[in-house]
């Protein structure tokens, strides 16, 4: 069942419509693989442009990020340096330096608190003085900080991590410290600090205009949050460890997010020499879908293509195949002798091509000449037929009429005509006649195993002799001038021709007897006669002489007897039939 299923369906994609549309499909597959390439290089090159924006997008935000930072750095040392160059805080007034901090807060609005203070880390003046509960914040010890700790092991700018405001504000916060001396290679007499605003931070990233699935997520050097979608919501600095771990990753990463509970795909930049990190994070699964939606659309587009194409395809060959199948149809009935001559006969379409239409006209003008070109070699063919029919009865009622036996055999020896008398003859049925050997066998009563051209040459004339009759075979081939095509044979009963010869033979046997009787007699008397040692008296001359002419009658008798007997065999001598008496027959002694 298989195997006949497999080669109807070979014989299927054998027709010539399904070799077109393979074809056809083959030749259109090329460009749309070719397209189904450049849809994927081009789905690549679309992730790869999306996740080169998203790195481009961190690049500015750390730069802008590093920009704000730099330049709150570079106010707080210019506080420091012109409070160094007056010598110190402690030879200006409380106000002076109030009015130092309220011009840097309006020259650099990111900072949301400002101070001086002494060795002691006490403050000598705030911005602003007092806090949301009116208290002064003039006077505060804050040597407990970290940034303190920092400026006694190295004085110089210090820029601290996350850390929680106190006293002037409770609010998450980076201060920027920078110590300023009693002169320029003078000793250490206090710093200057501004607590940097993070929400600034936030409203720098919010001003980038980001796309909307995009979220930043800005890390300080020991990866506490400085900004992050809900970053409003902490109270306490908050540390990524995930980030912490991934701190090795440079660039781009696919990763964890503690924020989002979910694998994000982010882009990394450094902001040296801050040692921040700015990410840029987008949903992994909406990265693989924007991809997969791009695939799927181009995938369907393809798709869409590809029926397009073997609906074309299948109509185009379905056109070429049309007219090539019923050509064939029309070439198959030739070729069977149905001979069309109408086009109608054949659903050739109005809009074939010049070609199929000249092909299809010449040959149903063939058709026509091979019609009629076929009658008269019917016609031909019976009369040859009638004419064989006729020549064939004559033949065989020729051989049939013939005194001879006769049977004829092809060149294996197998008998193709046996006439009656040879079935008489031989007293067999035809039926049983199976080979030329056959014969052999039957005249000479043995198989020799002999091939028909050794037959042929040892036993071109046979003779059996049988009780009452005699049989004469003769084998002769029937041959064209190149080969042996057969051969044929004759038998003959010579029963009657071999009495007669016998009779004959004895005829003349017994003439021959009889005449050398009267020669021996004539020749010894003559003999006697010639004896020249003897003188025979005249009346034995006489005698002798008178006996010689006997002898001679005697043999002039038989002689005209003979002559007789020939002409009666010719019939040129007339018998003459009467009847005697036998009382006048003349008697001999």
């Amino acid at each position: 069942m298989l195997f006949s299923k497999l080669m109807f369906l070979f014989d299927k994609l054998n027709s010539i419509r399904s070799q077109l549309s393979l074809s056809f499909l083959a030749v259109s597959l090329v460009p749309c693989i070719c397209l189904l390439f450049v849809f994927l290089y081009q789905a690549q090159e679309y992730r790869y442009k999306e996740d080169l924006s998203q790195e481009r997008a961190t690049e500015r935000l750390a730069e802008t990020i590093a920009q704000h930072v730099e330049m709150h750095r570079r106010g707080i040392e210019a506080a420091a340096k012109q409070i160094t160059l007056r010598g110190g805080a402690g030879t200006s007034s409380k106000e002076d330096l109030q009015a130092v901090l309220a011009a840097l807060h309006e020259q650099f609005p990111g900072f949301i608190n400002l101070y001086f203070a002494d060795t002691k880390a006490k403050t000598l003046a705030f911005y602003p003085e007092f806090n949301t509960a009116g208290k002064s914040m003039v006077g505060v010890d804050f040597s407990h900080r970290w940034h303190y700790s920092k400026l006694l092991e190295e004085k110089k700018t210090h820029i601290s991590p996350v850390m929680k405001g106190e006293g002037g504000t409770e609010k998450l916060l980076i201060t920027i410290v920078s110590p300023y001396f009693s002169g320029p290679n003078g000793k250490f007499l206090g710093f200057v600090l501004g607590a940097l605003d993070l929400s600034k931070i936030g409203n720098l990233v919010n001003s980038l205009n980001l796309e909307p699935e995009y979220f930043s997520v800005i890390t300080d050097s020991e990866n506490y949050i400085i900004s992050s979608p809900g970053w409003n919501e902490l109270s306490q600095p908050k540390r990524l460890v995930s980030l912490a771990e991934d701190s090795k990753i440079k660039n781009k990463t696919e990763h964890y997010s503690e924020l989002k509970k979910a694998n994000v795909f982010s882009t990394v930049k450094s902001v040296d020499p801050l040692n921040w990190q700015v990410r840029i994070s987008r949903m992994s699964e909406d990265r693989s879908k924007n991809f997969n939606v791009v695939l799927v659309c181009g995938f369907l587009g393809i798709s869409i293509l590809l029926l397009f194409i073997w609906y074309l395809t299948k109509k185009l060959a379905f056109n070429f195949a049309i007219d090539l199948e019923q050509l064939s149809k029309l070439a198959q009935k030739i070729a069977r002798g149905e001979f069309p001559t109408r086009k109608k006969e054949f659903l050739f379409r109005n809009e074939q091509t010049q070609e199929v239409r000249a092909l299809a006209s010449s040959l149903l003008s063939m058709s026509k000449d091979l019609k009629a070109a076929h009658e008269k070699m019917q016609e031909a063919n019976n009369h040859l037929r009638t004419g064989v029919q006729h020549k064939t009865a004559t033949l065989t009622a020729v051989l049939e009429s013939m005194e001879e036996g006769f049977a004829l055999f092809d060149g294996r020896g197998l008998p193709l005509f046996i006439n009656k008398n040879l079935e008489q003859l031989l007293n067999i049925p035809k039926w049983e006649i199976r080979s030329c050997e056959q014969f052999l066998h039957f005249f000479k009563g043995e198989n020799q195993n002999l091939t028909l051209s050794e037959i042929f040459k040892h036993y071109q004339s046979l003779i059996k002799k049988s009780e009452k009759v005699w049989l004469r075979l003769h084998l002769f081939p029937v041959n064209t001038s190149t080969e042996i095509i057969g051969y044929a044979l004759t038998v003959k009963d010579v029963s009657k021709q071999t009495q007669l010869e016998n009779l004959k033979n004895s005829l003349i046997s017994i003439v021959a007897h009889e005449m050398k009787t009267p020669v021996a007699a004539l020749r010894m008397e003559v003999d006697t006669l010639r004896r020249k040692d003897v003188e025979w008296p005249r009346e034995f001359v006489e005698e002798t002489v008178e006996d010689i002419a006997d002898e001679v009658k005697r043999l002039e008798h038989l002689v005209t007897d003979w002559l007789d007997i020939s002409k009666i065999e010719s019939g040129s001598l007339r018998k003459l039939c009467k009847m005697l008496d036998s009382s006048q027959w003349p008697l001999e002694t």
